[in-house]
């Protein structure tokens, strides 16, 4: 697992525990609009976060700031710049 996906992980483990049923919904809509094997990278911490794909994630992210996935990236990356330091 490398740094960035363990990061991606925990982010979004965290805001999981305090989910409500709505919550829950809109992350299993996010999901619906992501491609199948991008669903099945995040799951199973196999996402390559170095990639253009990524950056079009993480613009995503900063467009769409009410989905579940794309502020849990943008947490993500704060994180591990963070520990970079």
């Amino acid at each position: 697992m490398t740094p960035m996906n363990r990061a991606f992980q925990e982010t979004l483990f965290e805001s999981i525990l305090s989910f409500n049923s709505d919550d829950f919904k809109r992350l299993v809509v996010d999901l619906h609009n992501y491609p199948d094997n991008l669903v099945n990278d995040f799951l199973f911490a196999e996402n390559n976060f170095y990639t253009t794909q990524s950056i079009k994630l993480a613009i995503d992210a900063l467009i769409h700031p009410k989905t579940i996935i794309g502020p849990n990236i943008l947490k993500s990356i704060s994180r591990l710049l963070s520990n970079v330091r």
